[in-house]
């Protein structure tokens, strides 16, 4: 072989190797790396601290009282109000209704869905509440001044 031949198959060497790398470089797509933190749904309410009924008299009931249920969380809730001591006999007789044309529903027995908030936000949602002693049928020997109870608003994923 002589010193011709060898050029030329340098030459042809050097010339594929540009066609590769040419080729190569130009089919090259861009890469990138994502990334993000992911959390679990979070179920979170806030409901006001206190509500008067005001003055009720067994047989009567109380006019409503409107209940702001805040979700607070990152998820579709159903929130259910329960007596904290079930064996609290004045406030069993309290109810709940999700709009006026609603029936009322006994506390622990009334639930209320409420929808996700938008992002960083608050989902409000308005339930009526009365206590209701038309059909008390205890006894009530005295007047019980600033009775109370606590009410839990039981709140689930949904």
């Amino acid at each position: 072989m002589g010193k011709r031949c060898i050029a030329w198959l340098l030459i042809i060497c050097i010339a594929v190797i540009l066609f590769l790398l040419i080729v190569v470089s130009a089919a090259d797509t861009g890469k990138m790396k994502v990334e993000a933190n992911i959390f679990k749904s979070v179920v979170s309410i806030e409901v006001p601290d206190y509500a008067y009924f005001g003055g009720v008299t067994k047989g009567y009931k109380s006019n409503d009282v409107n209940i702001a249920i805040n979700n607070t969380g990152t998820t579709d809730i159903s929130v259910t109000p329960r007596l904290a001591n079930s064996q609290e006999k004045i406030f069993n007789y309290t109810y709940f209704k999700k709009t006026s044309s609603d029936t009322y529903r006994l506390v622990g027995m009334f639930n209320v869905n409420i929808s996700r908030p938008t992002q960083n936000g608050v989902k409000v949602q308005s339930v009526y509440a009365k206590l209701d002693l038309t059909d008390y049928d205890g006894d009530i020997d005295y007047d019980m001044i600033k009775h109370n109870a606590s009410i839990i608003f039981w709140a689930v994923e949904k």
